[in-house]
């Protein structure tokens, strides 16, 4: 997996924004890829496993992002979660 995502021509480490979300009280486990992008080169894409019995919307994991990353580090792509 690649250490750093090119965001327009900023680097943002995947590591930075899943440590962000592992913070969240109903988030289990995220790993953080980088999205080829036609404007951007590259977005970050989050792929979330919530905690057994919790529901966990899109909106509010970005909420969460947003509030705690540099706004360089934020573009809100979808953020998928698994049930399992």
């Amino acid at each position: 997996m690649k250490e750093l995502i090119k965001y327009k021509g900023y680097q943002v480490p995947p590591a930075e924004i899943e440590a962000v979300l592992l913070q969240h009280k109903g988030v289990r486990d995220v790993g953080v890829v980088g999205l080829p992008h036609d404007l951007a080169g590259e977005v970050p894409l989050a792929f979330v496993v919530p905690q057994t019995g919790v529901e966990l919307s899109e909106k509010e994991l970005q909420t969460f992002v947003a509030e705690r990353v540099c706004k360089v580090f934020f573009y809100r792509k979808r953020v998928y979660a698994s049930t399992n």
